[in-house]
């Protein structure tokens, strides 16, 4: 500790770690927003068909670099240390309100005020913030903030404090780095789940450099050090071996279930969106063959089989000209007759079948059972 009170700076080796990171981080933001100039797209998005940086990404991760860098290079005090730790918070309440506002189904963090709808990707919004990003810039930022608040406080000495600060900066490094292998490896996750949006493989990568900077920051003082003399001793020392063994795991237990209840989260609210788009598309569907019925009934009277045949034609012709939605989609129509289903046509990739007729007590019609009484909604 330095005679003015002020806790030293990392070391030469834990500062360029930083440096490095922080800059690499930094530099990853600055590429985002570069890939929304017209021309160099491939800089955001590093692939065709994978989603670019969010703009709003790039801009957290240039605050939350420079943060890191001025903290390792500069010796701060005062105002200059609330304004980094102000900072550090902004991204994380940011982040934790962007997490939120996609599950609640609304605009928390004000960016779709803030920055303009740039386009889709398939179903997905470009431009946009994922929902697991905003999970990690709630954890960064939060470790953030606390590497500023402990060189605010120099002689508090809370070593949970210091300790969970840099756990958090491993979270995030590790995370960062499982969605950049899920890219290396040609499974990148969260994508084919309708509109729900992904991480980027430029924002991954970026969050692996950022928790690495944010742990080497804490320097002798944090995590590292006592870490690294554990791994240095441990063919000395059993019990400090089954100590390691024992953290390692846990650090990696943790990892593992933050990412998959993010995941299945997820994934469970995509599932959510896709009935609810599906259920708008059978009432729009409804709605236009009830529009054909009631036009046929008063303007094709005469027609030689009857207005409803005619409005049936109808239907089907347009059925045959279109190629249907998705892998999975079918639209099915059918009447009832007496204690039957009649199935009047079913549409998937492209064909047009009719089925043959089934029991209306039968367990594999249910969903037509409901909708000939008059029901909507999914199963």
């Amino acid at each position: 500790m330095s005679a003015s009170g002020h806790v030293q700076r990392p070391g030469s080796s834990f500062r360029r770690v930083t440096v490095y990171g922080a800059a690499g981080t930094i530099a990853f933001g600055l590429i985002g927003l570069l890939g929304y100039v017209p021309g160099m797209g491939s800089l955001g998005s590093i692939r065709e068909g994978y989603i670019p940086m969010a703009p709003s990404t790039a801009i957290s991760f240039i605050v939350l670099g420079s943060v890191l860098c001025i903290l390792t290079l500069r010796s701060l005090s005062g105002a200059s240390l609330a304004l980094m730790g102000a900072l550090a918070a902004l991204i994380s309440l940011f982040g934790v309100l962007e997490f939120a506002g996609h599950f609640a189904g609304k605009d928390l963090s004000l960016e779709d005020t803030l920055f303009p709808t740039l386009g889709n990707l398939g179903e997905i919004p470009i431009g946009r913030m994922s929902p697991s990003t905003g999970a990690l810039f709630f954890l960064a930022g939060l470790s953030a903030f606390v590497l500023v608040s402990r060189r605010r406080r120099p002689h508090s000495g809370e070593t949970r404090l210091r300790y969970c600060g840099d756990g958090l900066g491993i979270l995030v490094s590790l995370i960062g780095l499982a969605f950049s292998f899920a890219y290396l490896y040609g499974s990148p996750l969260l994508y084919g789940k309708g509109a729900t949006i992904p991480m980027a493989l430029t924002t991954a990568i970026a969050f692996a450099m950022l928790g690495v900077a944010t742990v080497a920051a804490s320097g002798e003082d944090g995590i590292l050090v006592p870490a690294l003399d554990v791994i240095r001793r441990l063919g000395k020392s059993a019990s400090e071996r089954s100590s390691f063994i024992v953290l390692t795991i846990i650090m990696i237990v943790a990892c593992t279930i933050i990412m998959t209840v993010v995941t299945m989260v997820l994934y469970r609210h995509s599932i959510d969106q896709h009935r609810e788009q599906l259920q708008v598309t059978a009432q729009s569907q409804a709605r236009l063959i009830e529009a054909i019925a009631r036009f046929d009934l008063r303007w094709n009277a005469n027609y030689p089989e009857g207005p409803s045949v005619a409005a049936l034609s109808q239907i089907v012709d347009a059925y045959e000209h279109y190629e249907g939605f998705g892998d999975t989609g079918e639209f099915t129509l059918a009447r009832r007759e007496q204690n039957s289903i009649v199935f009047v046509l079913r549409h998937r990739h492209g064909n047009v079948e009719r089925p043959e007729p089934l029991s209306f007590d039968s367990k594999l019609t249910e969903p037509m059972c409901r909708a000939l009484q008059g029901l909507s909604g999914t199963v």
